[in-house]
């Protein structure tokens, strides 16, 4: 039996299921070439599968936690519930059963050290707190006698989806992982994470995998990953970009600036688009999108994307205090999936339970979407017109016209973007100071009113 959603073949042209009267086995049915609609009788269509999604999960790595009396969210928001809530949702879900549940084991030290220091892999399993760099002015990043499995099963459910990516034994994959990665560096962990998941992940697939010549990294937790940069600064064999909050580097970890871009082989592999401000919307992340990640992406051609997804810039996180919806980490999904190549999601960040689980629910229906449905990425001109048409706040054109400009001299896709990017943002000064100029004569107004 079909079902409203499917992509079905008819007489050697696709078209998706958008009706059906399941009685009488007839489907209401629309192309997926063209706008041709009609009912055909149920028993003359082929379906045409969906993608296999791997998902991976382990609950030892609820272990990795501390004694919560006396220590309030805002202190330590990376808590076990996080990934518990988020799998015990996804076990509700109807689509459940549609997931391949991925078997793993922790990661070797070998696949540890491809991107960690040995001597911090041993100070992590000898569980010394003094291998972790966080102060008293920072975040806590707690080493418990659990956190060492802990830390390499996550690593290790990365790095096994990959391989199962990589030999066609699924489509796409989406990792639920603790501790987090992104912020760990070669000789250290700090910001809530031990080992680096992602970019372990993504030195394991240049040194196995033949086919595997350039990664693409993409971060949209709301904290910039500075480990992952620090790990591939000076390659050009990996693309990280990241989507970050920054507020002129007073927002944690502090890094991740615009001229950032990467140094000697890796100069232009590593591109910022930190945010001035907090309450990031969507219009605004899918114009960072439109006008710069999806046209350097496409330039640089990865054969492999990595997503490592936080959802600390989810409505209702308390330390992100951004308002990107689930719908919106859904359509940055679809959109890196366009390039058609193997794709995996690795959980990073993000510490309301409910922002977390409803997001990645999100991603993963995304995740199962039909490929005939998605069509390859194309660098269009009009699509970032009426992107930048949607965002009025000055200051987020102004960011994404710096970053256009920091980045041309890499990526020749940009130069007809700048051109785009100026003229909004002047219309956005344009309305800005309008609106200034009726407050000052409504409130000038009042206040001779008075008098």
């Amino acid at each position: 039996m079909h079902r409203v959603g499917d992509v079905v073949r008819h007489n050697d042209k696709l078209y998706e299921v958008v009706k059906e009267m399941a009685c009488w086995e007839r489907f209401q049915l629309t192309s997926l070439e063209g706008e041709e609609v009609l009912w055909k009788d149920g028993r003359t269509l082929e379906k045409l599968e969906g993608p296999v999604v791997g998902v991976g999960w382990d609950d030892r790595m609820l272990l990795h936690s501390v004694p919560s009396e006396g220590v309030s969210v805002l202190d330590l928001p990376e808590r076990p519930g996080r990934c518990s809530t988020l799998w015990e949702a996804l076990e509700q879900d109807e689509a459940f059963k549609s997931y391949k549940q991925i078997d793993f084991k922790e990661a070797t030290h070998e696949e540890v050290c491809l991107v960690h220091d040995p001597a911090y892999y041993e100070q992590v399993m000898a569980c010394d707190q003094s291998c972790i760099t966080d102060t008293a002015n920072e975040v806590l990043t707690p080493i418990t006698p659990d956190t060492p499995l802990a830390a390499l099963l996550a690593v290790g459910c990365c790095v096994t989806m990959l391989r199962l990516l990589l030999s066609n034994a699924i489509d796409t994959g989406y990792c639920i992982v603790r501790p987090p990665g992104h912020h760990a560096v070669r000789s250290s962990g700090m910001g809530f994470c031990i080992f680096n998941n992602v970019a372990i992940t993504a030195a394991v697939a240049l040194k196995e995998f033949a086919s595997v010549k350039k990664v693409l990294i993409l971060d949209w937790d709301v904290h910039h990953g500075n480990g992952v940069q620090d790990a591939f600064y000076e390659t050009a064999e990996v693309l990280y970009v990241s989507l970050h909050v920054s507020c002129g580097g007073r927002f944690y970890p502090g890094t991740g600036r615009l001229n950032e871009t990467g140094e000697r082989d890796g100069e232009g592999h590593n591109v910022n688009i930190p945010w001035r401000h907090t309450d990031v919307t969507d219009d605004e992340m899918q114009l960072a999108f439109a006008a710069v990640v999806l046209p350097i992406v496409q330039e640089f051609g990865p054969d492999v994307v990595l997503v490592s997804a936080g959802y600390d810039a989810g409505e209702g996180d308390p330390l992100g205090m951004c308002h990107v919806t689930p719908q919106c980490f859904a359509w940055m999904t679809r959109q890196l999936m366009s390039f058609k190549v193997p794709f995996l999601v690795a959980l990073e960040g993000g510490y309301n339970e409910r922002t977390v689980t409803e997001s990645s629910l999100a991603v993963l229906e995304a995740l199962r979407s039909s490929p005939y449905k998605i069509s390859p990425y194309t660098n269009d001109k009009t699509a970032i017109e009426a992107a930048a048409g949607k965002v009025h706040r000055s200051a987020a054109l102004s960011l994404l016209l710096d970053a256009v400009r920091m980045q041309k001299q890499h990526w020749s896709c940009l130069d007809p973007i700048e051109a785009i990017l100026e003229e909004h943002e002047k219309r956005a000064l344009r309305d800005e100071n309008v609106k200034l100029m009726m407050v000052w004569r409504l409130s000038s107004y009042f206040v001779l009113r008075l008098f």
